[in-house]
């Protein structure tokens, strides 16, 4: 983590979930911001922990202070948008305000209930995550506003600072900027994904993101029960030899259905007059074994295609393209040789006396 590049692989982590994961990431998460001058008794409500009934103790930063813990919240624009957050006086974020250049100026929205503390166009001076920042207010939110998240089932934001989840474009110009941005994006990846697919759906799509980000130490939570994670874990570990045993299963299968059907030709060598003497022809006769090939064979196949989409459906399309080239692979292989066989065949031979 002391490494630059590690920096750089969180900001494509998040980059990617936000652009690429083609699933909605919602970020909304509770990060208090230090204030100064809040020990005024009309302020105590935005507090952090005052509904609990907690009271954290002020401190002081750099021989300055007392600063106060106050309720803050970041949220990305897909949360913004998902959760409706409308503004009733002053302007919301638009889509500059998620991109920071080198600036410690940083756009906020206010609750509700600091319409009588603070005008629009007002700064607050303070600390988030101990960098300096200036809080520039750029409007109130509605009344009653609500989101969710994972720790909370219903959070106003009343009495919340609203800070858009912003990405630094630049890159950190010192050991305490890179600490700051590194436990910013630390948050950043922190966040849920709501989807109306099937967990595999989600799992393999987030899969897709962790390997093109080179980020791999992360847990996918509730998209699939626990038990299920050393499974997808041990696959991706082996997916060499796994390659390998279901290669090796497709020649064993190829080789017994041709087998067993060249076996069948030599058997029913004798019956194949009944069916002469009945008007039947060498190409009725290949089609009786061209049929009993594709029914042995897509049979089992449309079963585990019907299976594979109700029960996983993860790139269904690529999936089916395999299954389709694998049975027209054993067909192939199994009706050339047969095909060759009925065709040196005589009809004469079995039309014959006896002696």
């Amino acid at each position: 983590m002391s490494q630059p590049s590690f920096l750089t692989i969180l900001k494509r982590l998040y980059i990617n979930l936000e652009e690429n994961l083609d699933e909605k990431y919602i970020y909304a998460f509770t990060q208090p911001a230090k204030l100064l001058d809040y020990d005024d008794a009309n302020k105590e409500i935005f507090r952090s922990y005052y509904e609990e009934g907690k009271r954290i103790k002020p401190s002081m930063i750099d021989n300055i202070g007392p600063y106060y813990s106050i309720k803050a919240m970041q949220m990305n624009k897909q949360a913004i948008d998902h959760f409706r957050i409308t503004v009733m006086d002053g302007q919301p974020f638009d889509i500059e305000d998620f991109k920071n250049v080198n600036s410690k100026n940083i756009p906020v929205l206010l609750g509700y209930e600091y319409k009588n503390i603070y005008q629009v166009g007002d700064v607050i001076k303070g600390k988030y995550l101990f960098e300096d920042i200036n809080f520039h207010i750029k409007g109130f939110v509605k009344e009653n506003s609500l989101v969710t998240t994972a720790r909370r089932s219903e959070l106003y934001l009343d009495r919340y600072i609203i800070m858009p989840a912003q990405h630094f474009i630049y890159s950190p110009v010192d050991d305490a900027s890179f600490k700051f941005q590194q436990k910013h994006y630390l948050q950043l990846i922190n966040g849920e994904i709501h989807s109306s697919n099937n967990g595999y759906v989600v799992r393999n799509k987030f899969e897709a993101i962790k390997k093109e980000s080179g980020f791999f130490d992360t847990q996918l939570l509730g998209a699939n029960n626990p038990s299920y994670n050393f499974v997808f874990a041990s696959i991706n570990e082996h997916i060499g030899l796994l390659t390998l045993i279901a290669m090796s299963v497709f020649i064993v299968c190829a080789i017994s259905i041709f087998i067993l059907m060249l076996d069948k030709v030599d058997k029913n060598f004798k019956n194949f007059s009944v069916h002469f003497i009945s008007g039947a022809n060498l190409k009725h006769i290949f089609t009786y074994f061209l049929a009993e090939i594709i029914v042995m064979v897509c049979l089992p196949g449309v079963v585990a295609i019907l299976f594979y989409k109700f029960l996983v459906d993860v790139s269904f399309v690529w999936y089916l393209i395999l299954m389709t080239g694998c049975m027209a692979t054993i067909i192939l292989l199994t009706i050339i040789p047969v095909y060759n066989k009925i065709r040196r065949l005589e009809i004469s031979m079995f039309l014959k006396r006896a002696g």
